[in-house]
């Protein structure tokens, strides 16, 4: 709709990940085929939600989901089907689960995956109260997952209450200064390991939204990120999202129109 010009020069959703269940396996390409004439050049992947923890204080969606759900092999069968159609997969587990996507990523060496929430870090149930603990196990995981060079990382979804930080309970809600404090251990962690060709600022819009807003958090972002170079800020704010969904067709004319702008 926002491409026939008939509602102003806004271009939302350059790229779009939708959802498919790729436990379908080898059955999911015209379901994929499907995705594909919805959205033209638009579609660029998958997304599908893993999160299982056997205690049931531990949910953070609304729905539960069944243990084991990467080593299966239909979804495996799946994955590989995907990737065989040039699109990516992003996926969300917890931090228990990244030895999970460890075993996947050696499994579908072809695929490219893209870790959201930096990996599904818990400070609710049995890890309450637990920082610290929970860190080193959450930072191991990432060592090893960041091993595979067919995986990215979305440095955001902190915000979550399942997460532990609190700020949905509070009556003011946290200055990006305070969130960048907060944050920031979990953001250097994942690009020391990965590096900033791996790594993209995320939101997780709306479900942030519970604690704080999306202009802090941004900045809150660009707080973590000042002492890195200009070429590694275009990385985490932009070349990485760009190369990962490969949005140069889509962006480059925006881009140009915003030069152009700025240059009046």
């Amino acid at each position: 709709m926002a491409a026939s010009g008939r509602y102003g020069d806004v271009r939302p959703c350059a790229g779009i990940v939708s959802y498919i269940d790729l436990r379908l396996g080898r059955a999911v390409e015209p379901v994929i085929e499907a995705h594909e004439r919805a959205a033209g050049s638009r579609f660029k992947g998958v997304r599908n939600l893993v999160p299982y923890h056997p205690d049931p204080r531990v949910q953070v969606t609304t729905y539960s989901f069944p243990q084991g759900m990467l080593a299966g092999s239909d979804l495996r069968n799946g994955l590989r089907t995907l990737a065989s159609r040039g699109h990516s997969f992003d996926v969300y587990l917890y931090f228990t689960q990244l030895g999970e996507l460890a075993d996947l990523l050696d499994d579908v060496q072809g695929a490219s995956v893209v870790l959201n929430h930096v990996g599904g870090v818990l400070g609710t149930g049995p890890y309450r109260g637990k920082d610290d603990e929970v860190f080193a196990a959450w930072k191991a995981g990432i060592a090893e997952v960041a091993k595979r060079p067919n995986v990215a990382v979305k440095l955001g979804g902190l915000g979550m209450p399942a997460v532990g930080f609190g700020f949905e309970d509070r009556a003011k809600p946290p200055s990006s200064a305070e969130i960048a404090e907060c944050w920031r251990p979990y953001v250097e962690t994942c690009i020391n390991h990965f590096d900033v060709e791996r790594c993209m600022f995320e939101t997780n819009f709306p479900m942030d939204r519970v604690g704080m807003t999306y202009r802090t958090i941004w900045n809150a972002f660009k707080r973590i990120a000042s002492g890195y170079s200009e070429d590694e800020k275009q990385a985490l704010f932009l070349d990485t999202a760009m190369q990962t969904y490969r949005l140069q067709d889509q962006i480059d004319p925006i881009i140009a129109k915003v030069r152009a702008y700025a240059g009046h």
